[in-house]
């Protein structure tokens, strides 16, 4: 998982109580590009959706799922955590192992980010 520039001064101003945007959406895409520091987006989103958010003690944890009815017949590789339904700041952004979706199963993604 790699920390954006723009979501690390997120990061920093939402635990430093200044105006900010949390993360609140996932997206997923289909471009297996390493990911940056400098990325703004991913390489070729194809899904994005709220999600669901834990805060407990220095961690917080945002969730979603991929339902079976969701990207059938995609191939999911890249996932971000940004703070708008459209647009907006991307946090995180990771590359995994090609995941192709049908309409057999659902897809939990979670992000954890842990201050220290």
């Amino acid at each position: 998982m790699t920390f954006t520039i723009d979501g690390r001064e997120e990061i920093a101003n939402w635990l430093g109580g200044a105006s900010s945007a949390n993360p609140s959406h996932t997206a997923v895409g289909d471009d297996d590009t390493l990911p940056t520091e400098s990325d703004t987006s991913l390489g070729n989103e194809i899904f994005r959706k709220s999600a669901s958010t834990s805060v407990s003690g220095q961690t917080a944890e945002f969730e979603m799922t991929l339902l079976t009815t969701d990207l059938v017949g995609s191939t999911i590789k890249e996932m971000g955590l940004l703070n708008a339904s459209s647009g907006g700041d991307l946090f995180v952004r990771t590359v995994n192992a090609d995941i192709d979706k049908t309409a057999n199963f659902e897809v939990r993604l979670v992000t954890q980010i842990k201050v220290r």
